[in-house]
């Protein structure tokens, strides 16, 4: 697939980036990704969630989206790459979780499972875009033996909720060589030092980018990415230029070509016209 030189693709993270602190997508946004894809650029998301998470953004009309944190790419309606969390250690995070009472946030494509110690403090924010009663979710969420859980499905991220800080930084010293961790990072970001993301090391989001621009036939150059929190630090390294959320990570806006307002005060809309996206 051959892409003329003249195009622009704009990878844009989802939580803290293109939805406001009520998870809602500003108008101005939605008006700012319809005038990229007028202009014949090209717009994916770049998110920590999976694709049922991201099903409120059809509507947009995106190329195609990096999910889960670069484990799953989908391009144009197909999926171009896909690298699943190692089985093994799913098996050995519960062990350890059990160990030390910290919460598991177990993410397939579709679905989202979690253990006890995380329902009991995010029962609600777990059930945020499904369609579940509380008997439900707890009755799908709950579980004795991880592996029997996930029969048929493949796992490709777990965030995980560490008892302290001190306990991530353990883990973190410690991290099997397999495995990314990202601290501080997409729905976390505000979450103080407690949580992490971890993902297979061969996925990334920006491993993502940087495959989406070889089959494309891209350069760097052609690429923008619109983050704020540590996650997305590889996606804005794998960009030409990055743009970074005004309230975003401060050690991930150090890195950015320009600094944009927050979403609710038309951030995005404003960097797609100042950028020259929207032509």
């Amino acid at each position: 697939m051959s892409i003329r030189k003249n195009k622009k693709i704009v990878f844009v993270d989802v939580d803290g980036t293109l939805l406001n602190d009520e998870k809602k997508i500003p108008e101005s946004a939605c008006q700012a990704i319809n005038e990229i894809n007028k202009a014949g650029n090209l717009c994916l998301l770049c998110t920590g969630r999976n694709l049922k998470q991201t099903e409120m953004f059809d509507f947009l009309g995106l190329d195609g989206a990096v999910l889960l944190n670069g484990s799953v790419v989908y391009l144009n309606g197909e999926v171009v790459f896909e690298k699943a969390f190692p089985e093994r250690l799913v098996s050995e995070l519960f062990e350890y979780a059990e160990e030390v009472g910290a919460g598991l946030h177990v993410l397939t494509l579709n679905n989202i499972y979690s253990n006890d110690s995380w329902n009991k403090r995010k029962i609600n924010f777990l059930k945020a875009g499904f369609d579940l009663s509380e008997e439900a979710f707890r009755k799908r969420a709950s579980f004795d033996t991880p592996l029997k859980l996930f029969e048929g499905e493949t796992v490709y991220k777990i965030d995980v909720r560490f008892p302290s800080p001190e306990h991530r930084q353990k883990y973190y010293e410690n991290l099997d060589p397999s495995l990314n961790m990202f601290i501080d990072s997409g729905y976390y970001s505000r979450g103080g030092t407690w949580y992490a993301e971890l993902n297979h090391c061969e996925a990334s989001k920006g491993i993502a980018v940087e495959n989406i621009l070889r089959i494309l036939q891209m350069d760097k150059s052609q690429a923008y990415g619109f983050g704020d929190s540590n996650n997305d630090v590889p996606m804005l390294e794998a960009c030409g230029t990055k743009v970074v959320m005004a309230t975003g990570t401060p050690s991930v806006r150090e890195m950015a070509d320009l600094v944009a307002e927050a979403a609710d005060d038309d951030g995005i809309y404003k960097a797609v016209k100042q950028l020259g996206l929207d032509r």
